[in-house]
């Protein structure tokens, strides 16, 4: 009796959630906003989630693909069933992510500051928590504290160029990869931090392992947990999906906990990002307001601050180290860039007497040229997430976004548009001259987002990808190897735009 019972109650529920996925479905058609058509049980995302292996950057770059080709200004998709709204208009994207910024304050990524602590950070924040917490966290970054934090990139620097010497000696051959996460990760952890992991002498530290494990999504479970969390984030939060874990919180709970012990004990201070948390909660300059000395002094844990060094560790290191690899990578392709790269490096360093100086790569105009086309082939993060806080009237349409919709820019997408970049896989700095610029829409170019939640750190990764350069092209060449993947493929479990496979290069000393 029991089995023809059990066997009603599958097939009721499996009708109910095959019509709740055929209603979830309807969401984009009933708004009239042309969609990917989707299937059970993940929407469009089967591609990112099952053993198909794509990485979910190029996934939405595919989105903007399609409705760009089909003239559309916009589209829809579906995360398991829940709609994601991608616009293709410049327009409409200015409009998300600056003009009409009070309606999209919010990332709309999932954070769980009650079970998983560090998910709770400047990212993933939003509200009047995300604002009082970035004017707060910005001074760190002001001129004066980056010209402050120089002198210990150089010492990065320094360790940078003896890895490359001790290479060149043993035949020339370079890891650019594994090159460049140890340089990211020592220079975050020293300058912002106050941290000297040296991972060029000690390449299993802790802080290498952790930085590697943070944006790795090669396990289906935190694949599929990360993808559950984006989809349903009040379910999941009810349910305490954790997306870091308790490790990642222990790890960068303790850093903070000893610091700050050591600080206040020995009564030391240092001009990085950890003091200026330190200052905060002891309400250094007497600028809060009641709400947030209260908050800071007495709400403030120690978890919480480690969210923000985590988040600056983890984002910080990642972006700079991807960036770094893929620019040498062009520069051994296109020898001519590179020479002309080399050029204003020794220009620079003659006009400072042989020193690298704050000022003299503030002067190196071509490096920025060099390293803006880098993350406009290869941004590492790929997209933008926003969440509508009201409803929302798209500009030049007659299509309203309820409340709490979710919005997917595609920036790998724009990137790579014929019609801001002609030839987009042709690795060319002119296209961020002053000239190039001026034909270009400002919106086109998204590496560090842009509007109100523009990268805090964009002009400290500059400087290090600039100091990087100089450390290698001062006295080296770089040249394609045999192992060299071209064309590059990437890592489909990642959140950032990764290569696949670590980027092998040669070099050898320039001639004199």
């Amino acid at each position: 009796m029991f089995l023809p019972y059990f066997s009603i109650v599958c097939v009721i529920i499996a009708t109910t959630i095959y019509l709740y996925y055929k209603w979830a479905f309807s969401y984009w058609k009933k708004k009239c906003v042309p969609f990917v058509e989707p299937k059970i049980p993940f929407g469009n995302v089967q591609n990112v989630i099952t053993s198909q292996q794509m990485y979910v950057g190029i996934h939405l770059k595919h989105g903007y693909d399609i409705f760009k080709d089909q003239g559309q200004v916009h589209g829809g998709s579906y995360l398991i069933c829940s709609p994601r709204y991608i616009p293709v208009d410049l327009k409409i994207i200015k409009s998300i992510l600056q003009q009409d910024f009070n309606y999209f304050t919010d990332r709309g990524f999932y954070y769980n500051e009650k079970d998983d602590p560090l998910s709770a950070n400047l990212f993933s924040l939003g509200g009047e928590r995300w604002r009082s917490l970035r004017s707060k966290l910005s001074p760190a970054f002001s001129s004066a504290k980056l010209k402050i934090m120089f002198d210990p990139l150089l010492v990065c620097a320094d360790r940078l160029n003896d890895a490359i010497v001790n290479l060149e000696s043993k035949g020339g051959i370079i890891d650019a990869s594994t090159l460049s996460i140890n340089y990211s990760i020592s220079v975050i952890a020293l300058c912002a931090f106050g941290v000297d992991c040296d991972c060029f002498k000690y390449p299993n530290s802790e802080f290498v392992q952790f930085g590697r494990r943070t944006f790795d999504y090669s396990s289906w479970l935190r694949r599929f947990k990360m993808t559950f969390a984006f989809a349903m984030p009040n379910l999941a939060l009810l349910l305490g999906v954790k997306v870091f874990g308790r490790d990642y919180t222990n790890f960068f709970t303790e850093i903070v906990e000893k610091t700050i012990s050591f600080r206040e004990t020995t009564k030391t201070t240092r001009k990085d990002l950890i003091q200026l948390l330190i200052d905060l909660k002891n309400d250094v300059g007497g600028d809060l307001s009641e709400e947030e000395r209260t908050h800071w002094q007495k709400g403030a844990t120690l978890e919480e601050l480690a969210a923000q060094v985590f988040i600056f560790f983890a984002a910080g290191f990642e972006t700079s180290s991807t960036t770094f690899s893929f620019c040498l990578y062009e520069l051994a392709q296109n020898l001519e860039i590179q020479s002309r790269l080399r050029e204003e490096i020794e220009e620079v360093l003659i006009e400072s007497r042989g020193s690298i100086t704050y000022e003299a790569i503030s002067n190196m105009k071509y490096a920025n040229q060099v390293i803006e086309e880098t993350l406009r082939k290869y941004p590492p993060v790929s997209f933008i997430g926003r969440k509508c806080e009201r409803p929302y009237r798209i500009p030049g349409t007659d299509v309203v976004l309820d409340q709490g919709t979710y919005i997917d820019i595609s920036i790998l997408g724009i990137h790579h548009d014929r019609e801001y970049y002609p030839d987009p896989e042709k690795f060319d700095p002119e296209r961020f001259s002053d000239e190039g610029k001026k034909l270009r829409n400002l919106t086109a170019y998204l590496p560090f987002g842009v509007g109100p939640r523009i990268c805090i750190g964009q002009r400290f990764a500059m400087m290090q990808l600039k100091v990087g350069l100089i450390a290698i092209l001062q006295h080296y060449e770089i040249f394609l190897n045999a192992r060299t993947k071209i064309p590059m493929e990437y890592e489909p479990y990642s959140f950032t735009l990764t290569p696949k496979e670590n980027i092998i290069l040669n070099i050898r000393r320039k001639e004199t």
